[in-house]
């Protein structure tokens, strides 16, 4: 697997839980404006909308969301701890592993990046570029002992 896929997946995942939490959040709002069915209306074809569908739906929308945050936290366990095998000798080597954290694990944007380990944007995407490298190394590492302790 390459590093950049590897490190992907989280931010993948935490979009996905964003979008799902909106989702939510939009269904809850339609909850709470939920009115009372008048049956001296007129009806028109189709059955009602029942709070207990959406009551469930709500239900259910929050046990993938909390199954995606679960493996979400799993993966940067993961992560994190094959971030810490990469080299640190040097001072940009510890500034790459937190350039992987900061935008992998945290989410930042690039801007943001940059300015957490005070480089200029430029050199900040130079130093990801060798970053992903040397993670790669500790990927290929990783997979072929398969163990993370």
């Amino acid at each position: 697997m390459r590093a950049i896929d590897y490190l992907k997946r989280i931010r993948t995942i935490r979009g996905k839980i964003r979008c799902k939490e909106d989702e939510l959040q939009e269904l809850e709002k339609d909850m709470a404006s939920i009115k009372a069915v008048d049956y001296g209306a007129v009806h028109t074809t189709g059955r009602p909308t029942d709070i207990s569908d959406r009551i469930i739906k709500v239900c259910e929308m929050r046990e993938e969301i909390q199954q995606q945050y679960d493996k979400l936290m799993m993966l940067k366990a993961q992560a994190q701890k094959l971030i810490s095998r990469m080299p640190d000798d040097t001072e940009n080597d510890a500034s790459k592993q937190e350039i992987l954290i900061e935008r992998y694990l945290n989410g930042k944007s690039w801007e943001n990046v940059a300015q957490a380990v005070n480089y200029s944007w430029q050199h900040t995407h130079r130093l990801h570029r060798d970053a992903l490298k040397a993670f790669q190394e500790v990927l290929d590492t990783y997979f072929q002992t398969d163990e993370i302790e």
